[in-house]
């Protein structure tokens, strides 16, 4: 299946009349979530010159840098992020409990710059006690937020397990400088385990999530200025498309209109205006969504479910399409690099 499915161009199409996110924002995600390939990427890098890991540490210490950076950035506009994680779907969403993110990212980025400098070629052997602490910590910070799915799930573990596992690795590569010291793998241990297991629930949900856009929410979106009646979908109102030959009054099913103006958007409902002894005719009237007329709740019911799915679906594909071309990298990051803990280091 397609990583990008085709209700991207109906989502697209929604944009178009309706302000999106912040660029800023949703890339701000994206990088927070991409800490980890690229904290791989560094660390994979480091074991393929002759020099070794040991030799490259200015090099370790540049990524954790530009961690620090994004770590920043997210503390800086936790607000506005909170506003488009909220957005999303809550079957992809995924709930934060008992942590706010502003405190959880205000620590990793503490631990972040503890690191940077601790990893200083002068001081690491010094300071591996010092990185054991945090490498700690940051197994507890995970721990605490177990549970967390889809994109905050990803959001929240991906900068955590990119510091755990510079962490780890610096102070396995420490120690391997003796010659009888057997390295623990870092990528055979719980955290990484569990969280490799996140990350694919996380994109199980995301991909589940896209195929029902595509097939049973997009394309049944009302069209504006349309007529519409209602039909319930297992708890769900919704709209479908009315017959084209008005049929109102007692008997028939009442149709409604997602009309747009100069003024906004209004839902309308159809009635009949009489005025004898000419003929009823048809006209149209606001429906007052805060207090509906008697017959007309299940009109408001679905006007409701649809303001929503296209706010979730905007923000879904603002997000989605970057998680995918990223996911690659991501999924590689759990994987131990060939022959790592081989080289002697000098």
């Amino acid at each position: 299946m397609a990583k990008r499915l085709v209700a991207q161009s109906s989502a697209d199409a929604i944009r178009a009349k309706y302000p999106d996110y912040s660029t800023f924002e949703v890339l701000t995600i994206v990088y927070a979530i991409v800490a980890l390939s690229e904290a791989y990427r560094a660390i994979r890098n480091s074991e393929q010159g002759s020099d070794g890991f040991m030799r490259q540490l200015d090099k370790i210490q540049d990524m954790l840098s530009g961690i620090s950076s994004k770590l920043s950035d997210i503390s800086n506009r936790i607000a506005q992020i909170e506003n488009i994680l909220i957005n999303l779907p809550l079957v992809i969403r995924g709930e934060l409990k008992g942590n706010t993110l502003a405190t959880l990212f205000g620590e990793a980025n503490s631990i972040c710059q503890r690191l940077h400098d601790n990893l200083d070629p002068r001081y690491i052997n010094d300071s591996i006690p010092d990185i054991k602490r945090d490498s700690d910590r940051l197994h507890d910070i995970i721990g605490s937020i177990r549970g967390v799915d889809g994109v905050t799930g990803l959001f929240t573990t991906a900068p955590l397990a990119s510091l755990w596992l510079t962490a780890r690795v610096a102070i396995e590569k420490v120690k391997s400088q003796q010659s009888t010291y057997v390295p623990r793998s870092p990528w055979a241990e719980s955290f990484m385990t569990d969280s490799h297991a996140r990350f694919v629930s996380a994109y199980s949900l995301i991909r589940r999530q896209d195929v029902e856009y595509n097939t049973q929410i997009i394309p049944h979106f009302p069209k504006y200025n349309s007529r519409q009646n209602v039909t319930t979908k297992g708890i769900r109102n919704i709209f479908v498309p009315a017959p084209k030959i008005p049929k109102i009054g007692p008997n028939h099913p009442k149709v409604y209109s997602v009309t747009q103006t100069l003024q906004g958007e209004f839902l309308e409902v159809e009635y009949v205006l009489t005025d004898f002894p000419n003929p009823p005719t048809n006209a149209w009237k606001r429906v007052n969504l805060n207090m509906p007329a008697k017959g007309e709740e299940s009109g408001r019911d679905a006007y409701q479910t649809f303001v929503t799915d296209r706010r979730e679906s905007i923000a879904f594909y603002d997000c989605v399409p970057s998680l995918y071309s990223n996911e690659a990298d991501l999924m590689s990051s759990f994987v131990e690099p060939p022959d790592f803990w081989v080289r002697k280091l000098k």
